[in-house]
């Protein structure tokens, strides 16, 4: 019985722990891919009064917090359809509400990073992105998908590789699918020897 109390009970405990952990960190995960989470925010997105011919802008808070989007992209016409650390999956399941007519004359896209962070894998994540191509393509077919590459924001270095994976997956759709078009938004981020040029992720 001293043996028991001293080695095993111990063991189980940290097993449960363990397990316990486990399912709540699932959990979470499963929470955050929920599009539960992103309905009022699409709501009040949809309120918003759409033009024939504007540059649609969707993704996470890349997007949502770009407060000088209309005036950097002037004269062109754009609509702000950005919300909050959503992931590309949440731009499939809403897309009729984001995308809905009148007819844009562009889509452009910049999500993946909070997918990859919930510990979406590159292939669910590719997956996704093409499953929004072809669902833009079934509501105004022929209007091109612009996708902002996933940056290497330096509090996520640990997902590096993985963002690496899955740009370079969308860069070789851009290059056999002509209405797939990869933006490479690092590059003017990082100086010729990979490091951060100052005044980015406020560093």
């Amino acid at each position: 019985m001293d043996l028991l109390e001293t080695f095993v009970a111990p063991f189980l405990a940290v097993v449960l722990l363990v397990v316990i952990l486990s399912v709540i960190f699932w959990g979470v995960m499963k929470l955050l891919a929920s599009p539960v989470l992103w309905a009022m925010s699409v709501q009040a997105l949809e309120r918003v009064p759409g033009k024939e011919g504007q540059i649609v802008f969707t993704g996470s808070s890349s997007v949502t917090y770009w407060s000088s989007l209309a005036r950097d992209m002037a004269p062109l016409e754009v609509v702000n359809r950005g919300f909050g650390g959503s992931m590309i999956c949440h731009a499939v399941h809403f897309a009729e509400r984001l995308l809905k007519p009148p007819r844009p004359r562009a889509v452009v896209l910049s999500a993946g990073s909070n997918d990859l962070a919930a510990w979406r894998s590159v292939e669910v994540v590719y997956a996704d992105f093409e499953a929004l191509f072809r669902r833009l393509q079934q509501l105004h077919p022929g209007v091109p998908l612009y996708y902002l590459s996933t940056n290497r924001a330096p509090s996520r270095r640990h997902l590096w590789a993985r963002i690496d994976q899955l740009n370079a997956r969308i860069r070789a759709l851009s290059e056999k699918e002509p209405l797939v078009r990869f933006i490479d938004a690092s590059a003017a981020l990082y100086d010729e020897r990979g490091e951060l040029k100052p005044g980015h992720f406020g560093i």
